[in-house]
């Protein structure tokens, strides 16, 4: 059987590319491959005529390929991928078709494999395989199980088996079944549709096929294929819409029942990849998911999954207040309380403690005579010791923290807070305008409890139920100012949180790159922060790359990624410190070392951020700069528990050239 396969490209040329490369080297199969060009501008038209000759003209496939492949292409305007698809399969006699975007790719060996399928099903006249997931700089995300195709579940929902990995017979193309070009996303899901009522058969093999490319601008994530998808659901049958929630229910359940969802251990696969040439390149991973991450469609329903999440918390909250009042009597504030003990609870990560250290400094400050206590995490604990050494810290995982590690349980968790009724606290501080927080300061015995109205980051406001104190949160203000609106509701008016804490004495020399990240949306590329040094370095410049032992790894990476190579400082709690503190500049990431270099030492910082709220972690010390590009997201800020654009997330928005720029100003200041 000879095979056929169009690719319709409009300039997509590093990727057209790529996936030439894929069907060229396709063994044991003939192969005609037919190139679409929609008149692009962005000199695919130049490449094609340089690597196959002229337009029109069928010759053997360049690039080391098959003497069974065989390659042509056109370029002409057209009005869109369906009018390009109709144009392209009319001049192919081939046996079996199919059709690749620019974007995606099919895996070694999956043509002779579709191939013989067909020769073992002879009533059978479509194929769908499973297709990989991989982002934009190639690290493979998922593996998309198929299950049954049938026009039903099709028509309920959309096409869950891509058309990367679908092949069809010549015969279904002969019998008039073309693309409506009145389509311009979806019309692979009306022709699926169509085929399959006409009585067309089709079947599925557990064997990835094909890769689709996760990257920005597809059709598919615009507010046109949701109208589109309706436009399909309408079409189909009268009686289908109002019970397309059932029949999708339906489809649902049997992919639960045949692992769809189960995820895939230990795969291995091979990618041609662009770059100055094209090259294969081998991508593995340990575990791969089944799912398609998640999409949002701004335009058409702003904030529909912040809205999702501010609803549940709200409803969350409110019933833990109502719990709580009833299981605990509230006392008020006197008139003139005396302080002795004070309790502030931050259950996550490290940079939330490095803040509230902060507040612990200022308590100090006021009352020397008070014993401050700071409950958070374990992995934070050395660190606000260090930085704070005259307040008591204790340390516990609670069920509901973010940081990694494992957690302690919830009635192992009410048990130690009850436990602390022992220590008689006289104030309990919630930095976060956590319901949470706030129960937990409750059955831990704070006679006096002060906290904020609303959730951090957050729309949901709290009617401060659990809370004598309660103290309201205006948009737009820093975290630092909040703890400080804390202090004053302790009668501590009138302190100056503006200067760091240990201000150094003499500017330091080195640029100090901290790359590490608690949040992994919150991570920069590994190779943009080696092009950095690397820049850095060229124009004379001291560089440290500078983390823990468990940034090691990073640490590595970049530094064999840069030429020339920086110098790595694998530090310990003092030793990073004493990096920051003596650094002329720190660029960092949203995380721990912003925190510690503004708050504490007064060192200018580029931070870099991606989905944190930067109004509430921006630096403060003298000359620093915050990098973002939140405006092009209109999801950001986010709450960071896993992303909605994976495959285009917020932090990539930042080149280096941004961040080289920021690096010079700040210098060139305070020389």
């Amino acid at each position: 059987m000879r095979v056929g396969i169009v690719t319709a490209v409009k300039n997509g040329l590093p990727w057209l590319r790529a996936a030439c490369a894929s069907v060229w080297s396709q063994r044991g199969v003939e192969i005609l491959h037919l190139i679409v060009d929609g008149a692009s501008t962005d000199g695919t038209v130049d490449w094609l005529a340089d690597a196959l000759g002229p337009a029109g003209t069928w010759t053997q496939a360049p690039m080391g390929a098959q003497p069974t492949v065989q390659v042509c292409w056109v370029s002409e305007p057209d009005a869109g991928l369906y009018d390009a698809l109709n144009r392209g399969f009319e001049r192919l006699d081939a046996d079996i078709l199919g059709w690749l975007n620019a974007d995606e790719q099919y895996l070694p060996g999956a043509l002779e494999f579709a191939v013989r399928w067909f020769g073992n099903h002879p009533t059978r006249h479509l194929v769908f395989g499973d297709f990989l997931l991989v982002d934009a700089d190639g690290r493979p995300w998922a593996r998309r199980r198929i299950s049954p195709v049938r026009w039903r579940y099709v028509a309920a929902s959309h096409l869950y088996g891509h058309s990367c990995a679908m092949l069809f017979r010549q015969q279904i193309w002969a019998t008039g079944f073309h693309f409506d070009t009145s389509f311009k996303v979806a019309g692979d899901a009306e022709w699926v549709v169509r085929v399959l009522r006409a009585g067309f058969r089709a079947g599925t093999v557990a064997r990835p096929l094909a890769a689709f490319r996760l990257g920005p601008g597809r059709l598919s994530e615009t507010p046109a294929a949701l109208r589109e998808a309706e436009r399909v659901r309408s079409s189909a049958l009268r009686w289908l819409r109002p019970l397309s929630g059932v029949i999708n229910s339906g489809r649902r359940i049997e992919q639960a029942l045949r692992g769809v969802w189960r995820p895939t251990r230990s795969f291995r696969a091979q990618l041609f990849w662009p770059g100055p040439r094209v090259a294969q390149v081998t991508i593995e991973a340990r575990s791969l998911s089944a799912r398609w991450p998640r999409v949002a469609h701004s335009s058409l329903k702003p904030g529909v999954d912040r809205v999702r999440y501010a609803a549940w918390k709200h409803a969350a909250a409110r019933l833990a207040e109502t719990l709580g009042g009833w299981a605990i009597v509230r006392s008020r504030a006197e008139d003139s309380p005396s302080i002795h003990r004070v309790l502030i609870l931050e259950p996550f990560r490290l940079g939330d403690a490095v803040l509230v250290a902060r507040m612990a400094v200022e308590l100090r400050r006021r009352w020397p005579n008070i014993r401050v206590y700071v409950l958070t995490h374990p992995t934070a604990c050395a660190w606000v010791s260090r930085l704070v050494r005259e307040i008591q810290v204790l340390d516990w995982a609670f069920p509901w923290t973010s940081a990694p590690g494992p957690r302690q349980g919830w009635l192992a968790t009410l048990r130690f807070l009850w436990s602390l009724r022992a220590q008689d606290f006289d104030v309990g501080i919630d930095p976060r305008g956590d319901v949470r927080t706030q129960l937990a300061l409750c059955l831990a015995g704070c006679r006096r409890r002060v906290g904020l109205s609303r959730y951090l980051a957050s729309n949901i406001r709290l009617r401060g139920s659990l809370l004598t104190d309660p103290v309201e949160v205006p948009d737009g203000m820093h975290r630092v100012e909040l703890l400080a609106r804390l202090v004053e509701a302790l009668g501590v008016s009138g302190t100056e949180w503006t200067q760091p804490v240990a201000p150094r004495s003499k500017p330091g020399q080195a640029v100090v790159l901290s790359p590490g990240a608690g949040w992994e949306f919150r991570q920069w590329p590994e190779l943009r922060w080696a092009e950095l040094a690397s820049r850095l370095l060229r124009l004379g410049l001291e560089v440290h790359l500078v983390g823990a032992r468990e940034s090691w790894p990073l640490l590595e990476r970049i530094q064999q990624l840069s030429d020339p190579t920086p110098e790595v400082r694998v530090t310990s709690l003092d030793g990073f410190l004493a990096e920051i503190q003596d650094a002329a500049v720190v660029v960092s990431p949203d995380s721990l070392a912003v925190h510690v270099a503004s708050e504490w030492y007064g060192v200018p910082v580029v931070a870099l951020f991606g989905p944190g709220v930067v109004s509430l972690y921006r630096p403060r010390s003298r000359g620093s700069v915050a990098l973002h590009h939140q405006d092009r997201f209109p999801c950001a800020p986010c709450p960071q528990r896993r992303c909605i654009r994976p495959h285009d997330p917020c932090m990539l928005s930042i080149s280096v050239e941004e961040v080289l720029h920021a690096v010079h100003s700040v210098l060139s200041a305070s020389a």
